[in-house]
This record gives C-alpha cells, structure tokens and sequence, in this order.
C-alpha cells in the first residue's frame, strides 16, 4: 500500500518587484509538480523570485532538480532568482552537491 503524499504548502506573495514563494513540509517527487506550477507563473522580468525553504521539513532530489532548473531559467532571463536557506535536514542537501555554491542563498527574505 503506498502512502499518502505528506503535507505541503506553497504561498506566493507579490509586492515592490519582489515575488516570495514560501514553502512548508515536504518537497518531494508527489509535490514538485505545485513547485514547477508556481515557479512558472511568478518568472516575470524585472522581479526578483525568493524561494523561502526554511519551513520545508524534508526535500529529495526531485526538489533540488525543480530549483536548478528555475536557477538555469533565471541565468537566461531577466529576472533574479534568489533561495532562503532551509532547515539543517534541507540544506544539507544543498552542500553535499554543492549546489550552494552555485545559488544566491540568504539566511533570511531579502526585504521589498
């Protein structure tokens, strides 16, 4: 029997040029497809996008994918793409690929 996919939670919110995407419980190959969904609709040019991971609770590959691909699509467009960093379980996927060297990463939301 498989299991229910775990909670997840994706809110967008607009204002001075910045977009906040702001994520909760579990990324994962069941909840990236809201992720891609949402990623697509905020790409705008001249915005900043802010993906906001610290209320993830766990994120697999599947997520990392979705965020390298947004990055690759944010290096040919004009808009800026920018990832709050996640809790220790979530970031450490981040710096076992190394992948944090590649992504502008904050510790908090930049402000407007």
């Amino acid at each position: 029997m498989v299991d229910p996919p775990a909670t997840f939670t994706l809110t967008t919110d607009e204002r001075d040029g910045l977009t906040l995407v702001t994520l909760g419980g579990e990324l994962d190959l069941f909840t990236t497809p809201r992720l891609t969904e949402a990623l697509d609709a905020v790409a705008e040019e001249d915005r900043r996008v802010v993906l906001d991971l610290r209320g993830l609770e766990f994120m697999d590959s599947t997520g990392l994918a979705v965020i390298l691909r947004f990055h690759q699509r944010a290096e040919e467009s004009p808009f800026d793409f920018v990832v709050v960093r996640g809790p220790e379980p979530v970031d450490r996927i981040f710096r076992i690929t190394r992948t944090d060297e590649l992504l502008e990463m904050l510790e908090v939301p930049p402000s407007g």
